[in-house]
């Protein structure tokens, strides 16, 4: 696999793990063509990479629903998907980030020090906007600073879904408070575990910070003060936040489009475009916003109770329907 650290704005990264990238590809990925080179390897027959591939076929399968239902004329699956979305829109990026890499296993801790000892894990970054001395504790942060946040909030998902099977009771329409709430217990759950992750590779120092000047191309293009070059663009930012004034994007909506097409990892685009959205809208709320956990956990009370909040919206609409 391979981490990117993606600066989206001068106070907020984002990380992103492509699980599918193979270490026999390091050569060709030095070389800069090569940057998106894919190999294939034996499947794994582990009872937890069957467990992992259970859990990724029911996704698939809740993700094809999903978009079948998306595609309704009207009626009760075509409001739930619009509603649907808007509250996935609301989960933080941070979230999205930490739920790409792989969950921890404490079973497979001495396979990974193997494993990762050999075939440190890249971790892509643009070293204009970036500097290489900052990764680590940028990395360590990443993987810390919203344990506690998604531990407790798994908990009181978890607890809350069966609270809500009365609304199993409600004719035609499924209980859908109940698969919201679980549906955040396991996005928590991943989230939780991958940061793990992130923690033990950081502790082990089993990642290898690669700084990609393909990255610093697509940041100097699409940073949107930039005059046409690198190096405009970084001062710019640091002068602004030097100066006192307000974070600064360094990405547009657009951007992730471009940074996943370079490397050939088109999920990738979405994370990005859903970071730049939310950090967009906190920075234009708050421009003096420090992007602290502290900050952040508040936000994540604030948009949980948004997320509940859209069942209420569809179920008044259909009750109006109904007179």
């Amino acid at each position: 696999m391979r981490l990117f650290l993606l600066p989206i704005s001068a106070r907020r990264t984002l990380i992103y793990c492509d699980k599918q990238f193979k270490p026999a590809a390091l050569k060709a990925l030095q070389n800069g063509p090569g940057d998106n080179t894919k190999t294939q390897t034996p499947p794994d027959t582990s009872a937890s990479a069957k467990i992992s591939n259970l859990v990724d076929r029911a996704t698939n399968k809740a993700a094809t629903t999903w978009t079948t239902w998306e595609k309704a004329d009207g009626g009760w699956r075509k409001t739930l998907t619009t509603y649907g979305n808007a509250a996935l829109r609301r989960i933080p990026y941070q979230e999205w980030g930490l739920k790409s890499i792989p969950p921890h296993s404490q079973k497979r801790e001495e396979e990974l020090l193997v494993k990762y000892g050999q075939n440190p894990v890249p971790v892509f970054f643009p070293p204009t906007f970036l500097a290489r001395a900052e990764v680590p504790e940028i990395l360590r942060k990443l993987a810390t600073e919203r344990q506690d946040l998604h531990r407790t909030r798994m908990i009181q998902c978890g607890i809350g879904a069966p609270l809500t099977l009365p609304f199993a009771l409600l004719p035609v329409i499924p209980n859908i408070p109940g698969f919201y709430l679980l549906f955040r217990a396991w996005s928590h759950y991943r989230a939780l575990f991958g940061s793990r992750h992130l923690e033990f590779l950081v502790k082990n120092n089993l990642f290898t910070a690669k700084a990609s000047p393909k990255l610093d191309d697509i940041y100097t293009k699409e940073f949107p003060d930039a005059d046409g070059s690198a190096i405009n663009a970084e001062l710019d930012a640091k002068k602004r936040l030097e100066s006192g004034e307000a974070d600064v994007l360094l990405l547009n909506i657009n951007s992730g489009r471009t940074i996943a097409t370079a490397y050939g990892v088109e999920e990738m685009a979405v994370e990005i475009e859903r970071a730049v959205e939310q950090v967009e809208k906190i920075i234009s709320k708050d421009p003096n916003d420090s992007g602290t956990a502290g900050n952040d956990e508040k936000k994540a009370d604030d948009e949980q109770k948004k997320g509940v909040y859209w069942w209420d919206q569809m179920s008044h609409r259909n009750s109006q329907k109904k007179v």
